[in-house]
């Protein structure tokens, strides 16, 4: 089973990276054939999909599902529909494929250095509109998972039960949008510290998020609700205090309280060091604040159905995984500088 995920991969890095290669790299006979580029992307993208169709139908892919992707993988774990030690299995045998399968495109020479062997990269003539884009969407992926599991999820969840939901929802983006500000305000004049330094305290950053997740991820579900209950008693104690009786009341009342608790919290941590790391402040702002609004307004809907579906420990360990690799990356980084 294991094998058949990593021949899979393999398979589908080589013959689709090759294909990205034979499409465009300099030299190739097809761009004489087809001279269009936009042409030559829909052709790409047809054949790469019916590669990893094939692989999937072959007996192959029916040994082992073909998920041929971690993320695939993480999802089948995270709804429970994996055991956790063959999702790592998977894993490694798809990281292992990926390896084996990008070695023979070397042989594809200067035509395969001329698109870095079909690596994705940033292509010339974008606008920095776009690029900004990708910094928001890259933010707002990490922080999402990163706030699922936290306190402040559980917050708003506990607020909305009590009071009217839209003016929770709002206090609690209000609450955000400041901590966030405070965040991307710190990164900022961290940007402007010797890079080594801004790589070091990126670095223990991310690490101490990675230790905080994955530590919240290995405890046991017994001490896990514990905690949550503990948390949901605290908020609910302060909210019964307040009794607010008006909108404005309940949005100020939801304000204070996230404020509070978001206070230090590992997602202002997070984008505090996002900010550092990419000296882009103004689109990691966007890109976490809205992974906050989108995460509250999860809480507000429908936060306790989710919170009966999904473990949440599983959630802590992805985002923890997450963290681990920004970490080594940045250290790596930091050597390097």
């Amino acid at each position: 089973m294991f094998a058949s995920e990593l021949i899979g991969t393999a398979l589908l890095v080589l013959v689709g990276l090759s294909l990205v290669i034979l499409m465009f790299g300099t030299g190739s006979p097809i761009i004489r054939v087809v001279p269009s580029e936009g042409v030559r992307r829909v052709i790409t993208g047809f054949l790469f999909g019916s590669t990893g169709a094939l692989i999937a139908l072959s007996p192959i892919g029916r040994e082992s599902g073909a998920h041929i992707n971690p993320a695939v993988t993480l999802g089948f774990w995270l709804m429970g529909k994996m055991d956790a030690r063959v999702s790592i299995g998977f894993v490694l045998a798809q990281l292992i494929g990926a390896c084996l399968g990008a070695l023979p495109l070397l042989a594809w020479g200067s035509m395969g250095r001329s698109v870095a062997f079909g690596a994705t990269m940033p292509g010339e003539g974008y606008s920095i509109g776009i690029v900004l884009l990708g910094e928001v969407v890259t933010t707002f992926a990490l922080i999402l998972p990163a706030e699922l599991p936290d306190k402040t999820f559980i917050a708003t969840l506990v607020l909305a039960t009590r009071f009217r939901r839209l003016w929770v929802w709002l206090g609690v983006a209000a609450a955000f949008a400041v901590q966030v500000l405070i965040a991307v305000t710190a990164g900022g004049l961290l940007a402007l510290l010797p890079q080594r330094v801004v790589l070091g305290l990126t670095f223990v950053l991310f690490a101490v998020g990675a230790v905080v997740m994955i530590r919240g991820g290995l405890i046991s579900r017994a001490a896990e609700q514990a905690e949550e209950a503990d948390e949901e008693a605290q908020v609910a104690s302060r909210a019964d205090q307040q009794e607010p009786t008006s909108a404005l009341r309940v949005f100020a009342t939801s304000f204070v309280i996230l404020f509070t608790a978001e206070w230090g919290d590992l997602s202002q941590l997070l984008t505090a060091g996002l900010a550092a790391r990419t000296g882009d402040p103004v689109s990691v702002f966007v890109g976490s604040w809205s992974a906050l609004l989108v995460v509250s307004g999860i809480a507000v809907l429908v936060g306790s159905w989710l919170r009966t579906r999904v473990p949440i420990w599983r959630i802590r360990l992805i985002s923890g995984g997450i963290l681990t690799a920004l970490a080594v990356w940045t250290a790596i980084e930091f050597v390097r500088a």
